[in-house]
């Protein structure tokens, strides 16, 4: 990682400590080197130290991939997979039946039923001429 991508990072984080102090504890100014000992102070972290590493390749037992059941993934794909198909069959039936309906219907404006669209006005208005009927 470069330099500038290290500093963005240690200014995160030095955020992140003064919000959870709920005051200004650190700046975000200086070098990475000097953003990293502020952070290392603040949280009492030893940057000397070096992590100890384990003796032996890292391996996963069988519990280890028992935990991670990767069985619910792949039933879960499937019934995405299952549902996608579903709708792409659905979608295909409804508009086949558009275009059915595209081709029986009649093309000139005469034939077409007459229909009254009435402005109401309110609700109540509308409520009083249903009525009325």
């Amino acid at each position: 990682m470069d330099a500038w991508m290290h500093q963005i990072l240690l200014k995160f984080w030095i955020k992140e400590a003064n919000r959870a102090a709920g005051k200004k504890a650190l700046t975000k100014t200086g070098t990475v080197d000097a953003l990293r000992m502020k952070l290392a102070e603040f949280y009492g972290l030893d940057l000397a130290a070096t992590p100890e590493k384990p003796a032996g390749p890292v391996t996963r037992g069988h519990d280890v991939q028992k935990r991670q059941c990767w069985g619910r993934f792949e039933s879960l794909n499937k019934r995405r997979q299952r549902a996608r198909k579903e709708k792409v069959e659905r979608d295909l039936k409804w508009m086949w039946t558009l275009q059915a309906a595209k081709r029986e219907a009649p093309h000139d404006e005469m034939s077409a039923p007459n229909v009254r669209i009435q402005n109401f006005g309110s609700f109540s208005s509308m409520t009083a001429q249903i009525a009325s009927r």
